[in-house]
């Protein structure tokens, strides 16, 4: 039970952790997660939850494009 304890927090540091760091560099950042989260699904997932992950993954994104562009929202970075 410890040992599986410090895995999970040790896999939530490695998502953390970056997006405390590199939160102004987006591409960076989103290169960094795509990876993790490739690691994380190809090692503990079915093939039906990499499914859903694929499904969902373009839409949201595309979608956020969509609404930023169109100005729904903006973000703004504060310290550039």
């Amino acid at each position: 039970m410890k040992r599986h304890v410090i895995l999970l927090l040790s896999i939530y540091a490695l998502c953390i952790v970056p997006v405390s760091l590199l939160w102004s560099r987006p591409v960076v950042l989103s290169a960094y997660l795509a990876v993790i989260s490739v690691f994380l699904l190809g090692r503990w997932h079915s093939k039906g939850d990499v499914l859903f992950y694929a499904v969902a993954f373009m839409p949201g994104p595309v979608g956020e494009a969509i609404a930023v562009r169109s100005g729904v929202w903006v973000y703004s970075n504060l310290c550039g």
